[in-house]
């Protein structure tokens, strides 16, 4: 595979596919749309899948739990639908939300000795196949206490050089990240039971760099970087909108210039994990780590 730095397009979400345990889900969300349940119902429609074709049957009796004319076993759905019933004390337990990870085998032969061609294979798949934002990313650093933060930010570009994103250079990930440059990165893909897992050093990129990107962004985003002192304590959502309208006022004829204060990150790779999902929870791990001259070893891992 040629190397080489990959710009992330911005491109429309896939449309999900139609099957008849998405419409049932569908119907259970209308029928029963209740907020504290809400987001465990919707997240998991591969779940469903699963349950109908063959979660279920291996684990409930049909005798005991008749199935649907669809094929859906209704304790699924009246376990998930009435986790939140309870209105004196909240929470769930949603040890019976579970899917079995079918994904493809990985073996050492099939990967290639560096783990940025590598990962671009896994990223080219997952932009084709993965319905929402594949470029999201969890990135944890943590601050001076030792005490860890996570977030979801935007993957933008990679190369051999390291990882890609934008951020202000006053909020709270910035604030870590200058008192200890060492990040992890997360990719989770549910759809094909893909992970990789990144530790590296993050250190700012090139004022040029940000501006070609920043220049790129729609113009109601550029005006939103200037408006947010992102991660700090605001009175009410009125004060953004009172602003956003200000900053696009002051830039009404003219570019949206580049905040002093806005601009990416590179993450320069020291240990990048690929982690397939299998059944039965023995998933394949590979575990590539970066040596004093560049090269790369590859070790697999327990599950």
């Amino acid at each position: 595979m040629r190397k080489g730095r990959l710009e992330l397009p911005r491109v429309a979400p896939l449309a999900p596919k139609a099957s008849a345990s998405t419409n049932f889900a569908t119907f259970a969300l209308d029928a029963m749309s209740d907020p504290h349940v809400l987001s465990s119902r919707a997240l998991y429609p591969q779940a469903i899948s699963d349950w109908n074709s063959v979660g279920a049957t291996n684990t409930v009796p049909d005798t005991l739990f008749p199935r649907s004319e669809i094929g859906c076993q209704v304790p699924f759905f009246a376990y998930i639908c009435g986790m939140a019933e309870d209105t004196e004390h909240h929470g769930m337990n949603v040890a019976s939300l579970r899917r079995s990870a079918t994904g493809f085998a990985l073996d050492r032969e099939d990967l290639d000795d560096d783990p940025i061609v590598q990962f671009e294979d896994w990223f080219r798949y997952a932009c084709e196949n993965v319905a929402l934002d594949p470029n999201a990313v969890a990135l944890s650093s943590v601050d001076s206490s030792m005490r860890p933060s996570s977030r979801t930010v935007l993957l933008k570009s990679f190369d051999e050089k390291g990882f890609v994103f934008y951020t202000n250079y006053e909020s709270r990930k910035a604030a870590e990240i200058a008192e200890n440059p060492n990040v992890s990165l997360l990719f989770f893909w549910a759809e094909p039971a893909r992970q990789v897992k990144i530790r590296g050093i993050a250190e700012k990129i090139p004022t040029s760099e940000s501006l070609a990107y920043f220049l790129s962004r729609p113009r109601g985003s550029q005006i939103g970087a200037w408006v947010s002192a992102q991660s700090s304590v605001i009175s009410s959502r009125s004060l953004l909108e009172a602003k956003f309208q200000e900053i696009k006022q002051k830039f009404r004829d003219k570019d949206v210039s580049l905040p002093s204060f806005w601009g990416g990150y590179r993450v320069d790779p020291e240990e990048i994990e690929f982690w397939q999902g299998r059944r039965n929870r023995l998933h394949d791990r590979f575990l590539y780590t970066k040596q004093a001259d560049g090269t790369w070893t590859i070790e697999r891992l327990a599950p």
